[in-house]
């Protein structure tokens, strides 16, 4: 696992009413469509072709193709309602990333999570996690998702995403990060304690 940001490490959550943002659509920042999401759909390029569309030979210039041909469709719409939250807890993070690979990342990794990156109501500029499903702790699906986005999960999540009593998602790379979590704590207090025997003149 790469080095990861410390930047949300002592993050704590806030909530917003998902359901009364006006622009959802806008600040959701969508993954790209997986070839299965395509063929799910009936607009992979075999699909396309098979229609008579003329589809381009190279395989990554199909795949866009079949993608421009996705999107704005009813299908793609329906695709899209996966990614609306689904509960208010919001967790604030900035990916170290390029958004679109680390939302790609999230998708691929099946996160019960959704990047959310831009004004809300032309009010306050957000940037973090949703949850995309209730009903259990995804402690470790945000715990997941700040990976992915290059930073190492806040303290909170990381300590409720390892006591769960169940297989976790990204379990290794979970427990690497929880190391570098407790390093970096150590090393915090450490510099903390040398400032304050500095300030009382406790330190030759």
């Amino acid at each position: 696992m790469s080095k990861l940001s410390t930047d949300f490490i002592l993050a704590s959550p806030s909530r917003f009413n998902w359901s009364y943002v006006g622009d959802l659509d806008k600040i959701i920042v969508y993954p790209e469509p997986s070839d299965d999401d395509l063929f799910d759909a009936n607009y992979s390029p075999d699909h396309l072709v098979a229609t008579g569309w003329v589809v381009p030979e190279d395989e990554e210039e199909a795949y866009r193709f079949a993608v421009a041909s996705f999107r704005g469709t009813a299908s793609h719409d329906e695709w899209k309602q996966q990614f609306h939250p689904q509960m208010t807890v919001f967790w604030p993070c900035t990916p170290t990333i390029d958004p679109q690979a680390a939302a790609n990342a999230m998708y691929a990794a099946g996160l019960n999570c959704v990047l959310i990156s831009g004004q809300v109501d032309d009010i306050a500029n957000v940037s973090g996690f949703a949850l995309t499903a209730g009903g259990s702790d995804l402690s470790d699906h945000l715990a997941a998702a700040y990976i992915c986005s290059g930073q190492t999960p806040p303290v909170v999540v990381t300590q409720r995403a390892l006591a769960l009593n169940r297989p976790k998602v990204m379990e290794q790379e979970l427990k690497e990060a929880a190391e570098s979590i407790g390093q970096y704590l150590n090393s915090t207090i450490t510099r903390l304690n040398e400032t304050l025997e500095d300030s009382r003149g406790l330190r030759p």
